[in-house]
Order: structure tokens, then C-alpha cells, then sequence
């Protein structure tokens, strides 16, 4: 008479279960960090795309209006009218609200990684280098060097003390990045891809820099006038880069 053994199939013990869920642990705080940067470099293909375009609208801008540089604003400086730079730029992108300044910059001037702004009026993601004009506009010759002379970074406004958090209309250099008695921390870039920001120059390039090559320094000086400044001055000598 045959005699078939009957063999139990043995589970997992506790030990084993543990040691499982630890190396799918270990893998998850593996895996995570590397995806969340390599959604974060995605991003920072769309917003350097962004600046690309405005800097195609702002060179479309300047050769219609003879070698004129499209300025931070036009006029008065009020935000209930179309005299904003996102504004000037509108007819060559069509892209965001016709009256940015009143419905926020959305479009190509917002960034998908920055923050939203319940006050759409600064919910913004990009700033403008104030010295291509302020008020008015002014002549492309005198930015001496333009491929090493920022036009539009990534701006962020953390301590504003109306809003705590927004955007900004401008973008400044660290010589103007103090606080001050009535508007508080000044805007900085903010480097949301993984510490970068997308920088656009006035001649049409976009880079990708940290906050401290945006804000770079030196001691030059014209007279008796500071322009320490590297990337945003419109004059003087610049860094190789």
C-alpha cells in the first residue's frame, strides 16, 4: 500500500515579514528623493521654455518700437493698468489674462512649481531687471554686454508683509535685496528646481543658475557710483560665463 507524504507549505515568520517591509522601506527612501528631482528637472524644462518665449516677445517688442527696451513698466507705476511688463509683452504671446496686472500672470508667467496666491494679483512667478527701464524705456545700445545681462529670473516674495507670501513685478540684485522699514525682505530667486532658477538674458539665452551666481558681485565702480551688481548691471565688465 503506497504512502504519499503530505508536505505543508510553510509561511512567511515574522522576522521574515519584517526584514521585507524594511527593504521596501529602504527602496521607497531610495526611490522618492530621486523621483521627486526628476519631476522637479521636468518642471524646470517647462519654465526655461517660459523664459525662452519671453524673451522672444521682448526682442519682437524692441524691434518694433526701434531699439527700445521693453521696461519693468510703462507711465505711472499702478497695477490697474496695462503699463506692467507681462502686459507689454502680451500682443507677442497671447498667452495669460489681457490685464495681468488685476488677474495674476498665468501662462507662460506662471511657474508650476511655485506656490498659488489667493491674491491673483501676485501670483506671479518671474521678475524683471528694473535697470532696462523704470517708467520709461531705453535704448538697447546701452546695455553694453547683453548675453551676460539678466532680463527676467525666477522671483519669489517670501516675507511680504501684506501678503507673507507672492510674487514679484521685478527682480532685484542683492545690492537692492535689503530689507527695508516698509517692505520687508526684498524678492530673491527662489530655486525651486532642485536650488536652480531659469534665467533669461537680454540677447535671447536662457541659463539655468543658483541663487548665488544670479546674485554674483565684484567692487566696480563708475565715478562716484557703486554697480556692483554682475548680471543685472547694464555697464562694466562681466565675469566670463
Amino acid at each position: 500500500m503506497c504512502r504519499f507524504a503530505v508536505r505543508h507549505k510553510r509561511g512567511f515568520t515574522l522576522i521574515e515579514l519584517l526584514v521585507v517591509i524594511a527593504i521596501i522601506a529602504i527602496l521607497a527612501a531610495i526611490l522618492f528623493p530621486v523621483y521627486a528631482r526628476l519631476k522637479e528637472r521636468a518642471k524646470l524644462v517647462n519654465c526655461v521654455t517660459n523664459v525662452k518665449q519671453m524673451g522672444i516677445a521682448a526682442m519682437q517688442y524692441e524691434n518694433d518700437y526701434d531699439g527700445k527696451t521693453l521696461p519693468l513698466y510703462l507711465g505711472q507705476f499702478v497695477f490697474n493698468q496695462d503699463c506692467l511688463w507681462p502686459e507689454l509683452m502680451w500682443p507677442y504671446v497671447r498667452s495669460g489674462n489681457k490685464n495681468l496686472a488685476a488677474g495674476g500672470m498665468k501662462g507662460m508667467f506662471k511657474c508650476s512649481s511655485s506656490p498659488t496666491i489667493a491674491n491673483a494679483a501676485f501670483d506671479r512667478s518671474y521678475g524683471y531687471n528694473p535697470y532696462l527701464g523704470e517708467g520709461s524705456s531705453i535704448s538697447l545700445s546701452e546695455v553694453v554686454n547683453p548675453a551676460s545681462t539678466i532680463r527676467v529670473c525666477e522671483t519669489w516674495w517670501y516675507e511680504h508683509p501684506s501678503y507673507v507670501e507672492c510674487g514679484s513685478l521685478y527682480s532685484v540684485p542683492r545690492s537692492r535685496a535689503t530689507p527695508t522699514q516698509n517692505h520687508g525682505p526684498q524678492p530673491a530667486p527662489p530655486g525651486w528646481h532642485n536650488g536652480v532658477n531659469a534665467v533669461l538674458f537680454v540677447d535671447g539665452h536662457v541659463r539655468q543658475w543658483r541663487k548665488d551666481q544670479i546674485w554674483q558681485q565684484d567692487n566696480y565702480q563708475e565715478g562716484s557710483v557703486q554697480m556692483p551688481d554682475v548680471w543685472y548691471r547694464l555697464r562694466g565688465p562681466k565675469p566670463g560665463a
